[in-house]
């Protein structure tokens, strides 16, 4: 089943603005570029094929086939490096048909390579935003400001440090070493780029200076709490912020062990039992988080990193405009920028990438377009010389100027955290064909777009755009205010139809501009496993979407590309739970990819996340059932590969892991697996909510049969619910690691130990993959 791009986009009938980019991906684009060499041919040479490579030229058709003449007539393969009117070899099948310094490119073309990291780099050179370049030295830092989050740590326990670097126009400089100190080296002492835990209790300040620049102190130190190594036959709870790292205090803990043990965590969120047996369970209860159970922890020193219940009352993030001037020119203008992902993939949902929804007025009768629909923050589009998403709500009095679009806003939580963009320009006579069903899709229905659908069929089609990112930025959280026209308390989360009348208060969000200044020319086609079976249907999931990026200390993960790819292309086609190939996968004379692989468009790591561990995350999943109304029928399966770089083939190995299948009894408090659906997994979660509240119940993926601990606001959560979710996840690690204090593969470590995920939505329908019973 080998289909092209177009027809890709097809299939998936797009609806919104996003569908501007449709067909768009395949074309490699025209526009204005610039011209550093005007050098020409003595004699003009006449006729086909009389020109040798390296020598002059007047047009292409003078030069022998697979090269060019080098011309800003030629856009696309124009080098500004080399003489101009010369014939050029661009076309290859192999690096021997590329001059020195330049390699065959999975488009098959002759390209200079692109680094990923400093050790595809000369001696003396570090890889910076894909070239090798002399190393960055620490007399260029202007400022700099540490990103790690406050934290506990036990005796002997390690705690990675980061900082990042900036220069004087407010860039992040990446390689700047650091020198790191500690205010109190009993409780927490330095070793290299760790805090290390000793043997006092206590907490430290932890500050940084830029190597060699005693005049430069960085801003936000960090606060980490040292323990001693509990004693042996009692059992210590550590209760952590799972956001930001800071103790819990206060906390109810409720240690089952032989029977119930109550305790409330002290300032530094600690709770302590004496001499009880082996832990049945710990449940950790406080007003304004979710309540959290961890069954059979296998562990005597317990660390739970405590998630806070979402205050609809408040909301932040940051703003600003998108640079394209470095684009190529072109009538659609398009970019969807948002915040790094939060650490914890457990939770992860592809609406987080766009953030709110803002009204906007689309006028773009050219392609059949005219309404004002409800588009996601993080969108900026605009068509020939119109600017869409530049008004006063998402601009807050900014102007875009030339070169820029506008304007974006990110939802994003308090604290550091890292931005991207995808941004650039496509022409529109690549979209007018399909303008008629785009104009349907909006105007048809009136009803939520389908966000889910959107980015699916999206995906697969950003190769021609720019990347952007902004390396650090720390956010803040503010009251909500009403929306325009619209009355009410907005401190009140009980407002009837809050979400209609309010809204972030937007002109508080800190001005962020992206530039879209990194092409994406890391290419790769990547092997995934056959696609899972869906319960109860009888066939399996229908698509996959892969996303690549880079995991950035104390920040977050930043996407650095995004694909996608489906089982079948028609309706008459046979599905058979494998990805489809794709032809011409990265232009005109790119190698048709067999079925099972997907053809990955990145940016290398750039602008100031050079260094960071790259992962890549493919995600199998019905498009339909991935939007917020999936009717009980949410369900999405993962599999995570962490690399050092990304190659032109990428195997991301195993398997997808099955979707669990499980009863949630309400009369027994139990929640029974079917053992075959999680076998491979190392742990399972149930996620329970009632009256806004949140139960979490973590058990080892050996006990397919887990019983509820008798705990009262636990119980009276799952007395009220009709749905619910399980989840089940492979790491490197055991499932003690993941609670054990000080392991290095606890729950806030996520993106360095885990391996894959599976989500399923359970509902009390009698028959469903998780049900509900009584």
């Amino acid at each position: 089943m080998t289909y092209s791009m177009t027809n890709l986009a097809r299939h998936f009938a797009l609806a919104g603005f996003l569908g501007f980019v449709a067909g768009a991906g395949i074309a490699c684009g025209s526009g204005d570029v610039g011209n550093n060499n005007s050098g020409e041919c003595a004699t003009k040479p006449e006729g086909a094929s009389v020109a040798q490579d390296g020598e002059c030229c007047w047009f292409s058709i003078n030069c022998q086939p697979g090269s060019i003449c080098n011309t800003t007539d030629e856009a696309d393969f124009y080098d500004p490096n080399e003489t101009a009117n010369v014939c050029i070899r661009v076309i290859c099948t192999a690096d021997a048909d590329c001059d020195q310094g330049e390699t065959c490119s999975p488009e098959k073309l002759c390209r200079p390579p692109v680094c990923q990291s400093d050790t595809q780099c000369p001696a003396g050179q570090t890889c910076q935003s894909g070239s090798c370049n002399p190393a960055i030295t620490t007399d260029q830092v202007a400022s700099c400001e540490v990103v790690t989050r406050s934290t506990s740590v036990r005796e002997g326990g390690k705690v990675s440090l980061a900082a990042v670097a900036k220069n004087t126009n407010g860039a992040v400089l990446p390689g700047i070493p650091f020198e790191w100190t500690s205010d109190n080296t009993g409780a927490v002492s330095i070793s290299g780029t760790d805090a290390v835990g000793g043997t006092e209790q206590g907490s430290a300040s932890v500050s940084a200076k830029p190597e060699g620049r005693a005049d430069l102190t960085c801003a936000r130190p960090v606060s980490i709490t040292n323990f001693p190594n509990v004693a042996q036959g009692d059992v210590r709870v550590v209760v952590v912020a799972d956001d930001s790292g800071a103790a819990v205090a206060d906390a109810q803990v409720i240690l089952m062990a032989g029977g119930a043990n109550n305790a409330n965590t002290t300032a530094d969120g600690v709770a302590t039992f004496t001499g009880v047996g082996a832990v049945d369970s710990v449940t950790v209860i406080k007003a304004g988080w979710q309540y959290f159970t961890v069954v059979q922890p296998g562990t005597n020193d317990i660390y739970i990193p405590l998630p806070r219940k979402t205050d609809a009352t408040k909301a932040g993030g940051f703003r600003g405009v998108i640079d394209i001037s470095a684009t190529k020119k072109a009538d659609i203008k398009l970019g969807l920028a948002g915040p790094a992902i939060p650490n914890n993939l457990l939770d992860f949902g592809l609406e987080t990438l766009v953030g709110d929804f803002v009204p906007t007025e689309i006028d773009a009768p050219e392609l059949g377009l005219e309404d004002t629909i409800d588009l996601p923050g993080g969108l900026v589009l605009g068509l020939s010389n119109k600017t869409f998403t530049s008004d006063q709500l998402r601009c807050q009095g900014v102007t875009p100027g030339t070169g820029e679009l506008g304007c974006f806003l990110t939802q994003t939580p308090a604290g550091p955290s890292a931005g991207w963009a995808l941004a650039g320009q496509l022409k529109l006579a690549q979209v007018t064909s399909i303008a008629n069903e785009l104009s349907g899709a909006i105007g048809g229905g009136g009803s939520d777009l389908p966000i889910g659908d959107i980015l699916t069929a999206v995906l697969p089609l950003l190769r021609g755009l720019n990347h952007g990112i902004l390396a650090s930025v720390f956010t803040e959280e503010f009251a909500k205010v009403n929306k325009d026209g619209q009355a009410g308390d907005c401190t009140d989360p009980g407002l009837e139809g809050y979400d209609d009348k309010c809204r972030g208060d937007f002109a508080k969000y800190s001005r962020n501009d992206i530039a879209a200044s990194a092409s994406l020319n890391v290419l790769s086609k990547v092997s995934v496993p056959r696609l899972p079976d869906l319960p109860g249907l009888g066939r399996c999931a229908q698509g996959a979407v892969l996303l690549s990026g880079a995991a950035l200390e104390g920040r977050g993960l930043v996407p650095l590309g995004l694909t996608a790819g489906i089982d079948t292309l028609a309706d008459t086609e046979t599905p058979d739970c494998v990805i489809a190939g794709v032809e011409k996968p990265f232009g005109e004379n790119s190698e048709t990819l067999n079925d099972g692989e997907m053809p990955l468009s990145m940016a290398p790591p750039h602008s100031g996340i050079e260094g960071s561990q790259l992962f890549l995350l493919a995600v199998a999943l019905d498009p339909d059932n991935i939007a917020a109304d999936t009717n009980g029928n949410f369900q999405l399966s993962a599999l995570i590969k962490r690399v050092d770089t990304v190659g032109e083939t990428v195997n991301m190995g195993g398997a997808f892991p099955k979707f669990p299948e499980a009863t949630i009894s309400k009369g027994a408090a139990t929640v029974a697996f079917d053992a075959a659906t999680i076998s491979g997994a190392t742990l399972t979660r149930t996620e329970l909510q009632a009256g806004g509240n949140t139960w979490l119940v973590y058990a080892p993926a050996t006990a397919a049969n887990v019983a509820l601990p008798d705990v009262a606001e636990g119980r009276a959560v799952l007395g009220a619910v009709n749905d619910g979710f399980v989840l089940s996840m492979g790491m490197d690690g055991t499932y003690a690691d993941m609670w054990s204090f000080g392991s290095g593969k606890t729950l806030d470590r996520l993106p360095q130990t885990i391996t894959s995920f599976v989500v399923q939505q359970c509902t009390d329908t009698a028959g469903h993959p998780c049900e509900v019973a009584q």
